[in-house]
């Protein structure tokens, strides 16, 4: 960009004449006066030796991400994965799965902002991961990174850990990248909103807590059914069902008692599985050792 700086680019025969030159518009988001006046004050003070005096030592600009980055993930939340302020270049990394059994696509919307709720921050991209072969839910490892390299350009990469087959986007600095009013703008949105932000993401965390404990129950069902009493078989069952709508509820009691009621449940089901096999180990033993005194015997 042809960035305008100094009161004289104000005028609009030399935004013309640029224009003509460079042949794009002129890029007039940054205050003129105000960035010169700026300017001037830093290099003052950097000459006197008043910057070096109070620690500051000589400028360096370094470049940072001024709005957390992330995806949206199930129930509108907002998973951040870079946060704000972070020195450019940055990456990072965070491996998520399915919600829904036999799922073969997961949608990355990439979202630009900080709230915990995904509508509540500004949309950047979407893109698909296809082809992901089928399993329960919480089977599959979907890797997501987040690169922003030291010209601003950000890729998103979203990766199946078990095939390795991947599919990634590039977002260029000037699609994601807000001018300052902007930035403005939304900083203030999320102190306005920090108390009410504060408590929905403790509702989210606890949801997805109890998410984990309902991939777990039913996968103990599917894969353990047989060995389970059909009492407690039922019992999980139905702690499930409260579990899943206490989390569509939204409120927080409801969420940490049917977190907790699961979790018992399921260790539950663990200690009569533990002493399944425990008894059919022993009665392996005794069988066996039977069969050596009925050898011995005939001996």
């Amino acid at each position: 960009d042809v960035l305008l700086v100094g009161g004289s680019t104000r005028i609009v025969a030399v935004r013309e004449m640029l224009r003509e030159v460079f042949g794009k518009a002129p890029n007039h988001s940054v205050n003129p006066d105000k960035a010169v006046s700026q300017g001037a004050a830093l290099q003052a003070s950097n000459i006197s030796g008043e910057l070096s005096a109070g620690g500051g030592g000589d400028l360096l600009l370094i470049d940072v991400n001024p709005l957390a980055l992330g995806i949206e993930t199930k129930g509108d939340v907002f998973s951040e994965i870079i946060a704000a302020q972070q020195k450019i270049p940055v990456e990072r990394k965070q491996v998520f799965t399915t919600t829904i059994d036999n799922q073969t696509s997961v949608e990355v919307k990439v979202l630009q902002g900080g709230r915990p709720t995904a509508t509540d921050n500004n949309h950047v991209a979407t893109f698909s991961l296809e082809n992901i072969p089928m399993a329960k839910a919480g089977k599959p490892q979907i890797e997501v990174v987040f690169d922003i390299d030291v010209n601003g350009t950000l890729s998103v990469t979203a990766k199946d850990l078990g095939t390795g087959n991947a599919q990634k986007i590039i977002v260029q600095s000037s699609k994601y990248k807000k001018d300052e009013s902007e930035i403005a703008k939304m900083r203030q949105k999320i102190d306005d909103h920090k108390e009410v932000d504060a408590e929905t993401r403790l509702i989210n965390k606890a949801k997805e807590e109890i998410s984990r404990f309902v991939i777990e129950g039913k996968r103990l069902i599917d894969e353990q059914g047989e060995k389970i009493s059909s009492t407690l078989q039922e019992e999980l069952t139905a702690v499930i069902g409260k579990a899943e709508r206490a989390v569509a509820s939204n409120d927080m009691g409801q969420i940490q008692e049917a977190r907790d009621n699961l979790e018992k449940k399921i260790h539950e089901v663990g200690e009569q599985l533990t002493s399944s096999s425990s008894s059919s180990s022993s009665d392996s033993a005794k069988s066996s050792e039977s069969s050596d005194n009925s050898d011995s015997s005939k001996k």
